[in-house]
């Protein structure tokens, strides 16, 4: 059966170049789609004859019909048959150029349909995928399949937070960058997630990605099965690696793991402890003092540099923060503590 929406386009199309009156009838010789819309559902005769003569070019000539007809074929089966009715004889060649013609055409534009119709169905399953967090039912497997994708593998997530504005980083071009087996999605608050999956050259396309979004803050997972969960955990390594480590760019989840896990353990009492030294050591800058102690791994002297104090106040600091709250820097569980209240005070502000 004839797509007579994009029939008219290929008709419409001709007309714009061939001075022409054009007439396009079903396989039965009802007229589909007419330069003439006054002809559009009646009976042509020349078309009948066209269908039912084996000649593939049926001539008329008279006070009544004048022109030629001759069947169009989509995937080698007749769909109906092109007529050109005037009243000087057209050479067969030309006739068979106009026929090929409307082929081409109607079934490139088949094609470009099928292409939209598969990529918005493609589409909504991806979205549909990325919020789905419970196991996989067969069905859904089944689904993606058909669709030329399968959420059975293991794979990677890289969470970009970029400018929608910078083409160098916009979906088309990461999806180029990473091929059509890996997938480009929109996330949440217009962050862009690259889905790898596990093959030969994950590694040198997750380098890619990486290199052209270098600028901007990325959380990449582990390799998991569960598109939410690694997700998840891109987008935790993200959030929390943008408030530890605001100087950096990159944070893996398995940099970030105990970062995570201390935030899914943290509960208020544990944030008041960071609070203290927020608002009862704002003057001596006794916030500032833990979170660069813990970015600078205890080295007294980056400490020093960093805040661009003296050696001797560092100490001082130190003291005031365990009259404070009870937790010395230089004791390790302490530390790890005051670790976990940063944390937890992050989350919370």
């Amino acid at each position: 059966m004839i797509d007579r929406r994009i029939m008219h386009e290929v008709v419409d199309s001709l007309s714009g170049v061939i001075n022409l009156p054009l007439q396009v009838c079903d396989t039965s010789g009802c007229v589909y789609v007419s330069t003439d819309p006054a002809a559009i559902g009646q009976m042509n005769l020349l078309a009948i004859e066209a269908l039912n003569a084996n000649a593939k070019v049926t001539r008329m000539s008279g006070a009544d019909v004048s022109g030629a007809a001759i069947p169009i074929t989509y995937h080698s089966s007749r769909i109906g048959a092109l007529v050109v009715e005037v009243a000087s004889a057209l050479e067969q060649n030309t006739l068979e150029i106009l026929r090929k013609s409307v082929e081409l055409i109607y079934a490139e534009k088949i094609a470009a349909q099928t292409a939209l119709t598969s990529n918005t169905e493609k589409d909504q399953f991806l979205f549909e995928w990325l919020q789905y967090r419970d196991d996989y039912n067969d069905r859904f497997i089944k689904r993606g399949k058909n669709l030329g994708i399968d959420i059975t593998e293991e794979m990677t997530a890289l969470l970009i937070e970029n400018d929608p504005a910078n083409t160098f980083t916009s979906i088309p071009v990461l999806q180029n960058i990473v091929g059509e087996n890996n997938y480009v999605l929109p996330a949440e608050a217009g962050d862009t997630l690259v889905i790898l999956r596990r093959e030969p050259h994950m590694e040198k396309k997750m380098n890619r990605v990486k290199t052209v979004c270098r600028e901007y803050p990325i959380g990449i997972s582990g390799q998991k099965k569960h598109l939410y969960t690694v997700y998840t955990d891109a987008l935790r390594s993200l959030q929390l690696g943008k408030a530890l480590f605001p100087n950096e760019k990159l944070f893996t989840y398995d940099r970030m793991k105990l970062a995570i896990t201390l935030s899914e353990m943290a509960d208020a009492e544990l944030s008041d402890t960071f609070r203290q030294l927020t608002d009862k050591g704002q003057n001596a800058h006794l916030d500032e003092t833990v979170i660069a102690y813990l970015q600078y791994n205890g080295d007294i002297t980056a400490v020093c540099e960093a805040l661009h104090i003296h050696r001797n106040s560092i100490q001082y600091r130190m003291k005031r923060i365990a009259s404070l709250c009870g937790k010395h820097l230089d004791n390790y569980y302490d530390l790890l503590y005051l670790y976990a209240s940063y944390i937890a005070y992050t989350i919370k502000t």
